[in-house]
Parts: C-alpha cells; sequence; structure tokens
C-alpha cells in the first residue's frame, strides 16, 4: 500500500468511527479495508498489518474531534473516547519491524489522561519526541506541537492532521526551539543501534543510562523552555 492509499484507507476509517461504527471483529475491518482499496487483506501479511495501522490512524483522527467536540467536558470526553476504544477490533498483527520499535499505540482513553496530567492544551507548545499515530497529542494545537516520529508512514499520517512532523533518533535528536511541555510513551528496553546490536550507552555531562527510554526522556526533557525545566526539577 502506498502512502496516497494508506492516508485514503485512515480517513475512510476514521469517517467510520466517527459515525458512530464499530467493528465487531478484525475480519470486519479488513473486509472494509478490502472494499476500500479493492484487493483482499489476507491475514498475517504486510498488508494486514498496514491495515491496523489505518485503523489506529483512523481512531485517533475521530478521537481528535471527539476531544473538540467535547468543549472542555473531560468526564464526555473520556466517555465518548473509552466508546470509540471499545468500537475497534482487537490489531494482533506484529512484524519483525513493528516489534524492534515497539510500536504499540497508548490506549486512547489512556492518553487523554495522560494529556489532562501533563497540562496539554492549545495554548502551550508541546514536544512528543516518538508520537506514533499521535494519541498522546489529542488535547495539542497542531500548530502548537512538535512530533518526532522515525516510523515514515506514521509521519506521513501525524503530518495530514496539520503536525510539524522531524523523524529522527529521538535519544540523539531534540527540537531547536524550546516548549513547554514534554509528553511521550517511549519504548522500553536496552538502547541498541538500529534496534539490534550490542546495548550502547547514552551519555550527557554525569548521567549515563543504557534503557531506551530513560535515553529519550533525559534528551527530550533538556528542551524544555527555562520556566518549566525548574518547575520539573523542584517537583523532581
Amino acid at each position: 500500500m502506498d502512502v496516497n492509499e494508506q492516508i485514503e484507507l485512515t480517513r475512510a476509517y476514521g469517517d467510520y468511527f466517527r459515525a458512530g461504527h464499530a467493528f465487531k471483529t478484525i475480519v470486519e475491518a479488513r473486509a472494509f479495508a478490502a472494499m476500500v482499496l479493492g484487493v483482499p487483506v489476507e491475514p498475517s501479511t504486510m498488508l494486514a498489518k498496514e491495515v491496523d495501522e489505518a485503523i489506529e490512524s483512523g481512531l485517533v483522527q475521530a478521537a481528535r474531534q471527539v476531544v473538540a467536540q467535547s468543549e472542555g467536558d473531560h468526564r464526555l470526553a473520556f466517555d465518548d473516547l473509552l466508546s470509540l476504544y471499545e468500537a475497534q477490533p482487537n490489531l494482533l498483527v506484529r512484524t519483525s519491524d513493528s516489534m524492534a520499535r515497539q510500536a504499540y499505540s497508548t490506549p486512547l482513553p489512556m492518553a487523554f489522561v495522560a494529556g489532562l496530567i501533563a497540562q496539554v492544551h492549545p495554548s502551550v507548545t508541546v514536544y512528543e519526541p516518538t508520537a506514533g499515530n499521535g494519541s498522546l497529542l489529542l488535547l495539542a494545537d497542531p500548530a502548537q506541537a512538535i512530533a518526532n516520529e522515525l516510523h515514515p508512514p506514521r509521519a506521513a499520517q501525524l503530518r495530514t492532521q496539520g503536525f510539524t512532523v522531524t523523524e529522527h533518533d529521538a535519544t540523539q535528536y531534540r527540537p531547536d526551539r524550546p516548549y513547554d511541555v514534554l509528553v511521550s510513551n517511549p519504548p522500553f528496553g536496552l538502547l541498541r543501534e538500529n534496534g539490534t546490536g550490542p546495548p550502547q550507552r547514552w551519555q550527557h555531562g554525569p548521567v549515563s543510562t543504557q534503557k531506551i527510554d530513560h535515553a529519550i526522556a533525559l534528551q527530550a526533557l533538556q528542551g524544555l523552555s527555562p520556566e518549566q525545566y525548574l518547575r520539573q526539577i523542584r517537583q523532581s
């Protein structure tokens, strides 16, 4: 599936979920994709994994509308996001690449609550170093957010939502402008080059780690605006 087909399928899923429909099984969801794409979607294939990605991206697009329409009623938004989450089928296809990247999206209700706790809202600048399909940016204004995502199809989908997207190694990169909020659900495990090979060590001054989630967080924390950085230090 090329990028344009992925975007078209994602939009179709987003419209389907926004209309209040659900898929009881992944078989139903793949039949929907086959209708949109004009080709069958066989289990355990790369196309099946791409369909899973389109479903997740479509859910996030629908979720952004749910949050916008809730007009600040957090309980209403949470309940509607829970219904939306329950409308999706089980997405079980894993590839060696997705497992290496630990490409597991944060459930929408949990992502929403995380955004509330992090005080994400449209008037602050937000950085997400491992953005995935954008679930942790539901409360952000895309014009005020920086989404970093290594996987090109996910990066392309984020751009269709209006985000400025970078595609860098989050253990080494941080944006060149400060941001007010950092929110992320990074992969866990040991830091390895390209996800393979012997463990490596991330180092900044006297601080070092071999854990990839720690490295991403420590790298990203350095880019917080001075006021927010000091607040984080006082709270730690």
